[in-house]
């Protein structure tokens, strides 16, 4: 087959300069081709100097990166597929077909935002220790991955498959039963910070989704979510419950964890969770997100939480209502779930309205 470029990529590239995808598919060796990709991004860096491009990534069929170079000039721009060749040919790939997408342009990246009715736990692993500089947090442990991957193919067959998007822009179909290799090589690829979406079910019925929010690794999290337009209250509140044992089962190993009841999948696709007050119209905090303090601080007034011993230190004790889970873990609940949805009207602009 040789190594060659899929018809229409350079006008795609041209078209969609402020934001496209390069993907790399049906390579005879896929480990050569990463290596490739990772050296034409430093040759691309220096030719196009674009805004923003990508690590390569994995995916499921073959690897990509993500380019913002919507100040390079067309004539600069139509030499990109040629340098990605040129890397696949020294990185010894014989056969290879080289294609582009405009960012974020399938049917999973169009939807996933705007599906209704949502429950989510959001969980967040320990800081690393307080050095001088400061060093990234550890990867998302096997465990955590188990617990996705046993999340999002509940009742389906390793055959069956799952949408999958990775950082809005590049989606996919994943084997079920692929999908907990898929997420350990995800988590090990040491890239930028990204947001990783997977989904079962209809987006337009039922669904549960995984999020493997990665963060530059400063401070990864997982969250889990179930729900959809066809999901009764009863079902949302089976699925608050059912996130509410998740986290439980790995309060041990969590600086922090929230299960939320939410208007839409928007705050969950994230790889950051923003609280309805961050975004409010004339809201000066719109920086702000749980991730950079999250061992220390609770910046919503979630339905249900597990607090570590950083919270506590900084509450003075023990808050009143909370039940000990161990290793210093506490888990709180404020309010009565059914009382805040069955009192709440639901939206696309904002969370749970009470």
């Amino acid at each position: 087959m040789a190594i060659n470029v899929a018809r229409g990529v350079v006008t795609r590239i041209r078209d969609h300069s402020d934001g496209f995808v390069l993907q790399v598919r049906e390579a005879d060796d896929e480990e050569r081709a990463m290596t490739a990709l990772v050296a034409a991004r430093e040759e691309l860096i220096e030719l196009i100097d674009p805004s923003l491009i990508t690590d390569p990534l994995p995916a499921g069929d073959g690897p990509w990166i993500a380019i913002d170079a919507n100040d390079t000039s067309a004539r600069l721009l139509r030499v990109v597929p040629e340098v990605i060749a040129g890397a696949l040919e020294r990185a010894g790939v014989c056969d290879a077909l080289i294609a582009a997408t405009p960012a974020g342009d399938g049917p999973l990246a169009r939807t996933i935002y705007r599906v209704p009715r949502a429950a989510v736990l959001r969980l967040f692993p320990p800081p690393p220790p307080a050095r001088q500089p400061p060093i990234p947090s550890p990867p998302l442990a096997d465990g955590w991955l188990a617990e996705a991957r046993a999340w999002v193919g509940a009742g389906l067959h390793a055959d069956e498959e799952l949408g999958a998007l990775l950082d809005a822009q590049i989606e996919f179909s994943l084997r079920i039963g692929d999908a907990l290799g898929f997420f350990e090589q995800l988590r090990d690829s040491d890239g930028e910070s990204m947001s990783a979406v997977f989904v079962a079910g209809d987006l337009a019925a039922r669904i549960r989704a995984v999020n493997l929010a990665f963060n530059g690794g400063l401070r990864p999290n997982l969250a889990l979510s179930a729900g959809g337009p066809d999901t009764s209250d009863g079902e949302l509140l089976e699925h608050f419950e059912r996130l509410k044992q998740v986290a439980r089962r790995l309060a041990p190993e969590l600086a922090y964890a929230f299960v939320s009841l939410e208007g839409h999948f928007h705050a969950f696709c994230g790889a950051d969770h923003w609280p309805p007050w961050n975004t409010a119209q004339g809201s000066q905090r719109s920086w702000y997100s749980v991730n950079h303090v999250c061992d220390a601080v609770c910046v919503e007034a979630f339905p249900y939480q597990v607090l570590s011993p950083g919270h506590l230190a900084r509450l003075g004790g023990t808050p009143a209502g909370a039940r000990p889970l161990g290793a210093g873990r506490v888990e709180l609940a404020l309010g009565d779930p059914y009382a805040r949805l069955s009192g709440s009207s639901w939206n696309f602009d904002g969370d749970l309205l009470g």
